[in-house]
């Protein structure tokens, strides 16, 4: 403690003062995931043990002094503008000690507004002389880091995917970001508390894990598939996480229909420290046309492939994110006709994507564009075979318009090098996601540009104590398509489609779903003429 020359009276002298203890406070608050961006963890805060800093006891304001200067330490998460636009407004005039308690409460604010529940501002017990006040930064070093409820997850995935080093102060701004990623690449969202630790200015760090299900299923049937190999489908998945307890990930899907069916099995793993996942996915399929004009020909087509890629974070805050990934694919298509190959067609490429995502108030809106070059290489030679280059986007805005519904926007499209492209390249609408209203895959272009639009109740209507869930919406949809080539030449034929129409999702136990889709397609197209009439699209699903 400073202490006035012998025989000078000191300017004041005052208790030590510390803003109150809160007790345990979050910080990094959840949101609403829908509507505005979720934050992953939960950083919680409890009061830190420091020694010698006792509560301030009631007093009356007592008499007025003036400073002209406050000092103040160094500070890890405060820059000096930010404290000096706190202190000046206490120097070169006439203050009380409340006016000091008040100072204090604002500095303490700065740390609040930093996101910092480890650190407070003090004001120590001392004899002011000079008019030169000094106040205290306490901020804790972490003592010992635990992880707890972490259930598969190995214990030092967590120790090295979060910033929390023993004998180094919290950087929470990193913290923040490393959680957002832990949320959007690895299906985490762990609660980090603080609590005081046992020397002063220290603190312990809990990481608390709260994973996800380890094993899920999902079976679903619906009647969205082709008129040539079977409208209705047969689904099953199933995703088994943390397999060697590093947040890796294997997926199995498979689908039947009378005419065809289709597997694909996927395995990613982290790698890196940017939120990066290595993806590698193999996947086949068969079919036969049963239906249609073509079912007396005996056409049997079969698929095989593999893809190898990596996605990482470049940049992740509260209200955005933005991804990139790079990666290579091999694809294999056979046709035969009565048992006459008439295809043989292999496609080799490298790819690189970029994705944003972007949240604002009462608006989302993002993006993707994915760039695919590679080479066709054909048995007996065809017209696309070759180089080319694919370059494929999309982009969506969802506004919030009213208490209760949301206006979403989707654009789509597709620009080639040449119109002559593979047809596992080819654009293709209709179904239950793109041109909502027309069969599936009722055209495909090497160009194509498709807008939809959809109103969408937020909040659901519910039923039957809230067991069952009905989220109504209508849409509109639009689509271009660039259908044909003169060889040698880029004149083109555009093939104009809309569709409108209405739908539900319902949800029963947050397991059940229905989802049921009536469209109107209001063109018609090659190979189809049945314009106006409507069409209706159900699905049933199950998850556990």
């Amino acid at each position: 403690m400073a202490r006035p020359a012998k025989g000078q009276k000191p300017l004041a002298s005052f208790p030590p003062c510390r803003r109150r203890a809160s007790g345990r406070a979050s910080g990094l608050a959840d949101r609403d995931h829908r509507r505005r961006q979720r934050r992953p963890g939960m950083i919680r805060k409890a009061a830190l043990a420091l020694a010698l800093l006792l509560p301030l006891p009631a007093t009356a304001a007592g008499p007025q002094f003036t400073l002209t200067r406050i000092e103040t330490p160094a500070s890890v998460y405060l820059n000096a503008a930010e404290i000096a636009g706190v202190t000046a407004d206490y120097t070169a005039r006439p203050i009380t000690f409340d006016d000091l308690q008040q100072m204090m409460h604002r500095l303490q604010g700065l740390y609040e507004a930093a996101g910092v529940p480890t650190a407070e501002a003090v004001l120590p017990a001392q004899d002011i002389h000079g008019g030169v006040l000094k106040v205290d930064f306490i901020e804790a070093a972490i003592e010992q880091v635990e992880v707890k409820g972490n259930g598969s997850t190995n214990p030092l995935f967590f120790r090295q995917a979060l910033s929390l080093r023993e004998g180094e102060k919290p950087d929470f701004t990193r913290l923040e970001r490393e959680l957002r990623v832990l949320a959007q690449s690895h299906d985490l969202a762990p609660g980090l508390d603080f609590a005081p630790g046992a020397q002063a200015a220290g603190t312990r760090v809990t990481i608390t894990g709260n994973e996800p299900k380890n094993l899920r299923f999902a079976l679903s049937a619906d009647n969205h598939g082709r008129d040539e190999t079977g409208r209705q489908r047969l689904q099953a998945s199933v995703q088994w996480a943390s397999l060697t307890g590093w947040r890796d990930r294997l997926g199995l899907n498979v689908t039947r229909t009378s005419g065809a069916w289709s597997a694909a099995v996927s395995y990613d793993r982290p790698v890196g420290t940017a939120g990066g996942r290595l993806v590698f996915g193999i996947h086949g399929s068969n079919s036969q046309v049963i239906g249609g004009s073509f079912s007396g020909a005996r056409v049997v087509s079969d698929a095989a492939g593999f893809s190898l890629g990596y996605r990482f974070a470049l940049q992740m805050a509260h209200d955005r994110s933005l991804y990139a990934s790079f990666g290579m694919t091999h694809d294999r298509t056979q046709s035969e006709i009565a048992g006459v190959q008439f295809v043989d067609t292999k496609l080799n490429e490298i790819t690189a994507e970029l994705s944003y995502r972007r949240s604002i108030p009462l608006t989302e809106f993002g993006g993707t564009a994915r760039l695919r070059a590679g080479s066709a290489k054909s048995a007996g030679g065809a017209l696309t075979d070759g180089g080319y280059g694919v370059l494929q986007f999309s982009g969506f805005a969802n506004r919030r318009i009213s208490e209760g519904y949301a206006l979403t926007a989707a654009l789509d499209g597709q620009m080639a090098s040449k119109l002559h492209l593979p047809v596992a390249r080819q654009f293709g609408v209709g179904g239950t996601e793109i041109l909502r209203g027309y069969p599936s895959d009722v055209r495909a272009a090497p160009e194509a540009l498709a807008l939809r639009l959809q109103l969408v109740k937020l909040d659901p209507w519910r039923m039957g104590g809230n067991r069952l869930a009905i989220q109504p919406y209508v849409f509109a949809d639009a689509a271009i398509l660039r259908t044909s080539a003169s060889i040698g030449s880029r004149t083109t034929a555009a093939d104009r489609l809309f569709s409108a129409g209405f739908g539900a999702n319902f949800t029963f136990d947050g397991r059940y779903g229905l989802h049921a889709l009536v469209g109107v397609p209001l063109r018609p197209t090659t190979g189809f003429t049945d314009s106006g009439s409507a069409i209706a699209l159900l699905g049933i699903s199950v998850n556990f």
